[in-house]
């Protein structure tokens, strides 16, 4: 026991204690102190008149009128002064803190204390604190020597903790900071490393310091470790730096900062720079790029009033491979063939929406740089009005428009590339890689003015030659640049026939095109859509289980007009083919296709769906949709030919279980070009399961023909075929140990493989957790493994994700 602790209790002791002799028995159960704030209770109370002494033991309970108690085997105090000493069980409880000790010197007006082996546990911010003495200076403050501090509130003290930082002398302010000296971290008991000074913070808020670091490894960066600094510049806003270290790559140092100010307006953003990378070399062919890499993001959105918003969505990289090597911006990005930057207004009211967006693009699709950059249309800016359908002078006819002006600018349009002009002064017949002969490398990136490295010339055997064709393709160079206003005014009807509903739709759209090259142009079609639909319920009882099945057929006849558009300006390209597959799901897109090349269309549809429902799986009043199920196909006048037979639907028998499908067949080809099935099982204990397959018949091949690199993507074939299963789960095996597995596996060589599997471990006082997991990236071909340790109480940072969100039901 330390000097000054002695000679505390000492004093106190003598100051208090008086001869046995000179107490009168009290109420052996309660003392009302009269007028005091606080009662006494016990098996034995004495009083001593003269010295105002009480003397308690047995159960000695104080409560105060504010709620802090102090309970003891023995407690002797001055009424007057109200300071004494307990001893035996000492628990002191003030508001949310509880001190426990062998023995205890105390201010019951105030409840400063001093304790000898003696213990603070403060549930906010949540952290025990253990020592040989411990001392309580003020309503939130204390001191403490050889002892203890950890947040793990692991039962019994028989079990080492799973951690505990051990201090010689430290001081803690709850609200501010504990300042600790000869400081040893301990694991399971185990010495780990010394720190002869460390501070951190007690708070129940947000607080500048360390988070812990992180560990990952990869073919293509080494290992990598990270030590995030986190800091409050306030209450609405927080920094965090990352500096993190690749064995390959050299030092990169990141930032991240979010905010927040009133109730709906956010935003974060960052820069991240890895000067001198040391894995890239300008002079090679895989990384023509500067060692100097950099990426930054800036998303942010508030209101401008009550029914007008405001946004930012920037994003830019050094280079077209960081997104691959590094994921600082979201991951999806590193499979994305753009990289977007928006700025955005809108504002609705009254069935009015106006809205304007500036867009930039920026090219990703080539690692080695060959990129379209120059001629990619940047939307600088585009504005759109519309009007809902509101009746007309009170009648049933119902009149909206849609109406939208971009400007389209080419940073770099030229007359000309590699010696070939644009095709109709529209676009460059170079294929879908976007290179004429002459600019595609091979595969050690020579390049040979008269070799097709890309074996994409339209004269070549094979399908989906794309070079020189004559036909606009997806992802050749376009070459104009100009202002484009289109308006599209349409009527409407809706009306009900006894049983049935229709809506008839009529609608004139002009495009006016003003070219940078050329003359201006103009272009007008109509529009007609007429759409029918029934309903029909019945009452029914399947093993025993009352439904109700509802089924609503519906057919839809739309029909498009339009002249010759070869001519126009190419500032919105047509979709490609695989669009047609949402047509046939919804044939109305045909009435709001905003291409520059738009086909006659007479498409008449017909489907049928059906609805289940039974009781709440919660037992509520409002019913449980169960399964549903929808199936249609139609017929296209202007071709002559059938339309694909499509079905989707989804069954939910129970509460923790759902299957989803879809698919669609080619009655011409009589072939399968799309399928999709899943089945998800989620239970309330946190199991998850999930399987799925995706076919797809025709991939469509989009900027697919540069250069492969083995170090960027998986091996693969010319086929265009997908085929994939695919696993989503999660095994908890014990409050401690949850393990999943996700990803999907390809079927065949023209689709692709990537999934990750590993395990979070966590103590059963949830004081830390670890997440340990391998991953296979297809974009990067690579495995990569990564180690995260998260401690309570030292800061959370964001956990790389287990699970989707349950959905809620």
């Amino acid at each position: 026991m330390h000097r000054r602790f002695r000679a505390l209790l000492l004093g106190a002791f003598l100051l208090f204690v008086a001869p046995a002799t000179a107490f009168a028995q009290a109420d052996p159960l309660r003392e009302n102190l009269g007028s005091t704030d606080f009662d006494l209770t016990a098996d034995e109370v004495r009083y001593d008149r003269n010295t105002d002494v009480y003397e308690a033991s047995g159960n000695v309970r104080v409560e105060q009128s504010d709620g802090r108690t102090l309970a003891t085997d023995w407690l002797v105090f001055n009424g007057t002064t109200r300071v004494g000493v307990a001893s035996g069980h000492v628990r002191m409880v003030d508001a949310t803190d509880t001190v426990e000790a062998d023995f205890i010197a105390v201010d019951l007006r105030s409840m400063v204390a001093m304790a000898t082996r003696a213990s603070l546990d403060t549930p906010t911010p949540g952290f025990v604190v253990r020592g040989d003495a411990l001392q309580r200076s003020g309503p939130n403050s204390y001191s403490l020597e050889k002892g203890m501090f950890t947040t793990c509130r692991c039962p019994g003290d028989a079990k080492p903790r799973p951690w505990e930082l051990e201090v010689e002398d430290a001081k803690i302010d709850i609200g501010g900071y504990a300042v600790g000296k000869h400081l040893k971290f301990r694991v399971l008991d185990v010495p780990v490393f010394y720190l002869p000074f460390i501070a951190f913070p007690a708070k129940t808020e947000r607080q500048t310091g360390l988070l812990l670091p992180s560990f990952s490894a990869s073919g293509r960066g080494g290992a990598e470790v990270e030590l995030p600094f986190f800091m409050t510049l306030g209450e609405q806003v927080n920094l965090i730096l990352r500096p993190t270290w690749f064995a390959k790559r050299g030092v990169k140092g990141a930032a991240e900062i979010e905010y927040v100010f009133g109730s709906e307006s956010a935003g974060a953003a960052g820069l991240a720079v890895l000067p001198g990378d040391d894995e890239v070399s300008p002079d090679d062919f895989e990384t023509p790029f500067s060692d100097n890499r950099w990426a930054y993001w800036w998303q942010h959105s508030q209101p401008l009033t009550d029914r007008a918003r405001f946004g930012l969505d920037l994003k830019g990289v050094s280079d077209n491979q960081y997104v691959v090597d590094f994921d600082d911006l979201p991951r999806e990005l590193r499979n994305s063939r753009f990289l977007e930057s928006t700025a955005w207004a809108s504002h609705a009211d009254w069935g009015l929406y106006a809205g304007v967006e500036t867009a930039m693009i920026d090219d990703l699709q080539s690692p080695s740089d060959l990129d379209r950059d120059d001629f990619l249309l940047q939307r600088l800016p585009d504005v759109r009005l519309s009007r809902l359908p509101r009746p007309i002078a009170g009648s049933p006819l119902r009149f909206g428009f849609d109406s939208r002006y971009t400007y389209f600018h080419q940073w770099d349009g030229r007359s000309s590339k590699s010696g070939h002009t644009p095709l109709n002064g529209q676009f460059f017949d170079t294929g879908r890689d976007g290179l004429f002969d002459g600019e595609e490398p091979d595969g050690n990136g020579f390049l040979d003015p008269l070799a097709d490295h890309h074996n994409d010339n339209a004269a070549s055997l094979g399908r989906d030659r794309s070079e020189g064709d004559g036909f606009y393709q997806e992802g050749e160079l376009l070459a104009d640049r100009g202002h484009r206003l289109d308006i599209y005014p349409h009527l409407s009807l809706p009306q009900r026939l006894g049983v049935f509903e229709t809506l008839s739709e009529l609608g004139y759209r002009e495009t006016l095109y003003f070219p940078d090259v050329g003359e201006t142009e103009r272009r007008e079609m109509w529009t007609g859509r007429f759409d029918v639909r029934t309903r029909f319920a019945k009452s029914m009882t399947f093993r025993s289980l009352p439904m109700r099945h509802i089924v609503e057929p519906r057919v839809t006849l739309v029909a498009v007009s339009t002249p010759s558009q070869n001519r126009n300006p190419l500032f919105l390209p047509a979709l490609s083919s695989g669009a047609r597959r949402l047509i046939d799901g919804d044939a109305r897109l045909l009435t709001r296709n905003p291409t520059d090349r738009v086909e006659d269309e007479r498409i008449l549809q017909y489907q049928i769906g059906n609805r289940f429902y039974g009781p709440s799986f919660d037992g509520g009043r409002v019913p449980q949709l169960l399964g549903e199920i929808r199936v249609g196909a139609g017929y296209d006048f202007d071709r002559s030919e059938n339309t694909r037979v499509f079905a989707d639907g989804l069954v939910r028998p129970w509460k923790d279980f759902e299957f989803r499908g879809e698919a669609g067949w080619d009655p011409e080809t009589t072939r399968v070009d799309e399928a999709f099935a899943s089945a998800r099982w989620d239970s309330a204990r946190g199991h998850l399961l999930g399987l799925s397959y995706r076919y797809l018949r025709d991939r469509v091949l989009t900027f697919e023909n540069f250069v492969r690199q083995n170090a960027i993507y998986d091996e693969y074939d010319d086929g265009t075929k997908v085929s994939q299963i695919g696993l989503d789960s999660v095994l908890v095996v014990s409050r401690r140990l949850e393990i999943f597995a996700s990803g999907f596996v390809a079927l065949n060589q023209s689709s692709s493989s990537a999934g990750r599997i590993g395990f979070q471990l966590g103590s059963d006082c949830r004081c830390w957790d670890l997440l340990a997991q391998i991953e296979h990236r297809t974009r990067p071909s690579e495995t990569r493994f990564s180690l995260e340790l998260r401690l309570a109480g030292f800061g959370q940072r964001s956990r790389v994700r287990r699970r989707k969100e349950r959905e809620r039901r």
